[in-house]
């Protein structure tokens, strides 16, 4: 079924993928266009039969529609619902209808909904599972029509310097599903007891949600992760102008100003240019032939591991942090001679989301857990302390002699104001996982305090590759002028 929700992303990336990264059949639509939207849409209906063959004018191979092919899936929820299965095949993915599609390549998000009339399913199956007060066992052939399914897959982009370019890569896709109608047919129900096995199916597709709820999320968790590795595939070469060759103003110049060193009102100077380009921070975007950066706005950190033995250990994952662009400057001070810059901000508010891993003693209390978790941060407080060199360059055709390089970015955070609410606590205990964030939230910097050191160190990768990405080409007379 993945790749009936994929048609939609395959979709998106035809927005502006150069032709030279494109199949002879497909077509651009131009990020100007006031029809945008409705150009992609065009372009999908036109290569559907591409789609579903996965063949495009050349000898390159690609994922076809029909069939769908997943080969394993293996679902646990306890005594009351375990199931298997394999060799599923999955008909009808290329007759989706895109029903909205928004692309926004400011803040890089592309959100798409399609519905899929109807899916035909045949496969293997093993299951035991509760409906009611009947236990149903058993292991066989499934069959499966799903009409009127729908998908919703969100999608965040960014750019990764590879070399001496900026390649296109996906952050993990988001995928929901809801599923409408549905009608099962599964052989060998108890022991293939004929009797039994019709009791056992009419139970079923009385109320088939049952079934479908206890598959989705790990449906939802596998398109995600095939959906992600695919789109990633696909852009593996991309970049900004291959994706958007209009994103950049060709009258456009850079929109960075210098302050000089020496102006008694420096700070105040420094302070006035940040205001100017803050939507440039935020986005990751500093004007024509500047490299893009990370964007601010939102930052997402991947992977996050602290261990500090039995009494601490946590693993927080694809996390999305905003609020970080409404920071406020409170401080700027430059020393040439040291060539170091230190910057103070304030962040009034933060939200973090993601997902964490947790074991850890509080007090008297062990507090274990694995889900989603929720962190509003207030009124936290960032110094950093930048330190450059000045290329040397390996001749006088060097174009990078003279210009500046930002060592790794040392940064400290300050937390003033967090409260978390994490999902899941003690197994999904309702009574000990709210005792659980209670116990977090009454001090809530025992945890902070553990995390910080991993902030720190992400977000110092993140703002020394901002750094350099502004100053790129730049001199130390451009950004400092006496």
């Amino acid at each position: 079924m993945y790749r009936s929700c994929f048609a939609a992303l395959l979709l998106v990336l035809n927005v502006g993928i150069g032709l030279a990264e494109l199949e002879p059949i497909l077509s651009v639509c131009k990020r100007s266009d006031d029809k945008l939207e409705q150009c992609v849409i065009e372009v999908i209906d036109r290569i559907r039969p591409n789609l579903a063959s996965g063949s495009y004018g050349s000898e390159k191979t690609h994922p076809s529609l029909e069939p769908v092919v997943f080969e394993q899936i293996g679902i646990q929820r306890g005594p009351s619902f375990s199931a298997n299965f394999s060799n599923l095949n999955i008909f009808g993915s290329s007759k989706f209808i895109i029903k909205k599609i928004k692309i926004d390549p400011v803040s890089k998000r592309i959100n798409s909904s399609v519905i899929l009339p109807q899916l035909d399913v045949n496969g293997k199956y093993g299951i035991n599972m509760n409906i009611l007060v009947l236990r149903i066992s058993g292991k066989g052939d499934i069959k499966c029509q799903l009409n009127d399914s729908k998908a919703i897959v969100r999608m965040e982009y960014y750019f990764e310097r590879v070399g001496d370019q900026e390649l296109m890569r996906f952050k993990p896709i988001e995928v929901k599903l809801k599923f409408d109608k549905a009608f099962f047919q599964l052989t060998n129900l108890f022991n293939g007891d004929p009797t039994l096995e019709r009791v056992g199916n009419e139970a079923i597709n009385q109320n088939p949600q049952v079934l479908l709820d206890e598959i989705k999320p790990t449906f939802e968790e596998n398109l995600s992760r095939k959906f992600t590795e695919l789109a990633n595939s696909l852009v593996r070469d991309a970049t900004p102008n291959d994706i958007f060759p209009e994103l950049l103003d060709k009258n456009s110049t850079p929109i960075l100003t210098a302050c000089s060193h020496n102006d008694p009102e420096f700070e105040k100077c420094v302070f006035r240019v940040v205001e100017k380009i803050r939507p440039a921070i935020n986005s990751g975007n500093f004007g024509e032939g500047q490299p893009k950066s990370p964007s601010l706005e939102p930052i997402w950190i991947d992977r996050m591991v602290i261990d500090r033995g039995s009494g601490f250990k946590c693993k927080l994952t694809n996390v999305t942090i905003r609020g970080a662009g409404d920071f406020v400057m409170r401080r700027v001070k430059v020393n040439t001679q040291e060539r170091t810059i230190e910057v103070g901000v304030k962040l009034p508010n933060m939200v973090a989301k993601g997902q964490y891993t947790l074991n850890m003693q509080l007090l008297v209390l062990r507090i274990t857990g694995k889900g989603d978790f929720d962190l509003i941060m207030n009124n936290t407080l960032c110094n950093m302390r930048l330190k450059y060199d000045v290329r040397p360059g390996s001749g006088d055709d060097d174009p990078l002699a003279g210009t500046i390089q930002f060592r790794p970015i040392d940064v400290k955070l300050r937390f003033d104001k967090g409260r978390f609410q994490l999902q899941n606590l003690f197994g999904g205990d309702p009574a000990l996982g709210e005792v659980g964030n209670q116990a977090i939230n009454q001090d809530p910097h025992v945890l902070l305090d553990e995390v910080k050191p991993a902030f720190e160190q992400s977000l110092s990768k993140l703002f020394t590759d901002m750094a350099n990405a502004a100053s790129a080409g730049a001199t130390e007379k451009d950004i400092l002028p006496d």
